[in-house]
């Protein structure tokens, strides 16, 4: 499996709203140590860790 942002534990995905539902965009934010935006398919950094389930 390829580390990226989106299997990241510290990745938080940003939704955007249609209607009457919710849909995941390209686009989140990382947890740690700071917020930064992020794409899902960014390479993971060295504070990498997996997120359980993936």
């Amino acid at each position: 499996m390829e580390k990226t942002c989106e299997t990241c534990a510290h990745f938080y995905r940003h939704y955007v709203k249609f209607g009457y539902r919710y849909g995941p965009v390209a686009a989140g934010h990382c947890g740690t140590p700071r917020r930064k935006l992020r794409w899902k398919d960014t390479p993971a950094c060295p504070r990498y860790k997996e997120r359980p389930g993936s």
